[in-house]
């Protein structure tokens, strides 16, 4: 994770273009970060350890003792199974895939002509 401060434009990077991928992987690859992606707000997030930092070097400066702010998240956290929810992610694509796959197959099925 990084703070507001710390991002940079993607711009500046290059990356290698995508040969030996198979479109099936792509694909998984692609659900995964859909089903994964939200809405993400940097600046709702403040650097606690730069802060408390910055109040240590100040307070060496002027030779006193510095006031730290410690954060205490009072929510209770929620550990995830991660695995549990990746393959509940790939069933639920594979459903919808197989049941695409089924009415592709009977619309073939009807539209074939039949020998008379």
């Amino acid at each position: 994770m990084r703070y507001a401060e710390e991002l940079v434009d993607i711009g500046e990077y290059h990356f290698p273009a995508a040969k030996d991928i198979r479109k099936p992987e792509l694909q998984m690859a692609r659900t995964l970060v859909e089903n994964l992606a939200g809405e993400w707000d940097p600046s709702q997030y403040k650097d606690e350890y730069r802060e408390n930092l910055m109040k240590i070097i100040k307070a060496k400066m002027k030779g006193t003792e510095a006031h730290l702010v410690e954060h205490v998240d009072e929510r209770p956290t929620e550990v995830v199974d991660l695995m549990e929810r990746l393959r509940q992610s790939l069933e639920g694509a594979g459903k919808k895939t197989a049941a695409r796959a089924k009415k592709t197959t009977a619309k073939a099925h009807r539209k074939r002509p039949h020998a008379a």
